[in-house]
């Protein structure tokens, strides 16, 4: 058995199927023929529209089975060479007359085991008996093969067949043959227009989908349609919810949290300063212990006036508010030492601070009283007494 050429399989999208039916399976099985009166050749094409199976034979390769099936000639037609030739071209003949759509009706179709091919089977009329072997081409062989010479055309005649206004099977011959060029022509051009064209139909759609369903053993049967309706698309919008009182898709969005700068203006004594993070916090070291120190003389002082001991010192409160007040306007609020019944205490000597400028210095100083801060519910009294200050930290 020889491979199918593509020559081969061009010629065999001329020829016509013929049908035989398994009866012991019940399997139909299409079958194409070709012969060839050149070179004396024959194939065959076989499908059960699933799988498809070939064989192509030579000359002496035709010759040699014919005899192994019906036995060998006469000798006075075998001696010459322009004998055997004639002989062969007389037997295939014959072989091809059976293998058409008059002859092959009254022959006995049987598929046999063999252990030389895929499908075997064997043709038998009371003159002569036949056997092809068959050869399975593969999947993707059959999927082409099938899709060229049986599904394109079936689709294309079922395009004729509901697209013309008289019924296929009562024109003539010529007319239908001018109708079947025609819709061939137009088909060749533009095969998937073609396609398009011929399924999109609704009648020839609906027509193709119930009989799927039928022949499938389908439980319900879909109606043939000669029309249909556009649907609208349109997206569905989401209904509002009556539990709760807000809109659909409403964005919960948390406030962002406010970013404090690292450097802050402060003013002190009415003039803005911008002092770096370092000198901040040493700022702020000094202000806390000069606050412990002022405190512990002032009620030192105030202990002594009384008559009793010295009192341990305590931690000022914090103010309440981080803005800072101007020094001018702290000072109107203290009393006045005019107006205090307590004696005043002799003033302190105040320390020179080695600084490099007086802005330095009263910043200090500010920023002191501001950490300070009278206690809640405490009544100061006397005029305020000068800060001890130590040297500069570095």
């Amino acid at each position: 058995m020889e491979i199918l050429s593509e020559n081969t399989l061009n010629q065999l999208l001329t020829r016509e199927w013929l049908v035989k039916i398994d009866t012991l399976k019940s399997i139909p099985y299409l079958i194409k023929f070709y012969e060839s009166t050149a070179d004396l050749t024959c194939c065959v094409l076989i499908t059960d529209t699933k799988s498809v199976w070939a064989e192509a034979l030579s000359g002496p390769q035709f010759a040699r089975r014919w005899r192994e099936l019906n036995g060998p000639e006469p000798v006075s037609n075998s001696n010459s060479m322009g004998g055997e030739e004639e002989w062969r071209a007389r037997t295939l003949e014959l072989l091809s007359n059976a293998h058409s759509l008059g002859g092959i009706t009254d022959l006995l179709f049987e598929v046999v085991e063999s252990n030389f091919s895929d499908v075997a089977f064997t043709l038998e009329d009371q003159s002569f008996k036949w056997r092809w072997e068959t050869c399975f081409l593969g999947y993707r062989p059959s999927a082409d093969i099938l899709s060229k010479h049986l599904i394109l055309p079936l689709i294309s005649m079922g395009h004729l067949a509901f697209s013309s206004t008289d019924s296929v099977g009562e024109v003539s011959d010529a007319e239908l043959t001018k109708a079947v060029d025609k819709v061939g022509r137009i088909a060749r051009r533009n095969v998937d227009i073609h396609i398009k064209n011929a399924i999109s139909k609704p009648r020839i759609a609906t027509v193709l989908r119930r009989i799927t369903a039928t022949f499938n053993f389908a439980p319900e049967l879909p109606i043939i349609l000669t029309s249909v309706e556009k649907p609208e698309f349109e997206m569905l919008r989401p209904r509002e919810s009556s539990k709760q009182g807000t809109k659909p898709h409403q964005s919960t969005r948390t406030p962002s949290p406010v970013i404090i700068p690292e450097k802050t203006t402060l003013m002190l004594s009415g003039k803005p300063m911008s002092p770096d993070r370092t000198q901040a916090d040493a700022l702020q070291k000094e202000a806390e212990s000069d606050s412990v120190t002022d405190d512990s003389d002032v009620e030192e002082e105030n202990g002594s006036d009384q008559g009793k001991g010295k009192v341990p010192s305590r931690q000022p409160d914090k103010p309440s508010s981080p803005i800072p007040m101007p020094a001018k306007k702290r000072s109107a609020q203290l009393p006045s030492s005019d107006t205090d019944s307590s004696p005043v205490g002799p003033q302190k000597k105040v320390k020179s601070i080695p600084s490099s400028s007086d802005e330095d210095s009263e910043g200090k100083q500010n920023v002191a009283q501001l950490k300070r801060g009278p206690a809640s519910g405490e009544t100061r009294r006397g005029t305020r007494q000068p800060v001890k200050r130590g040297g500069k930290r570095f």
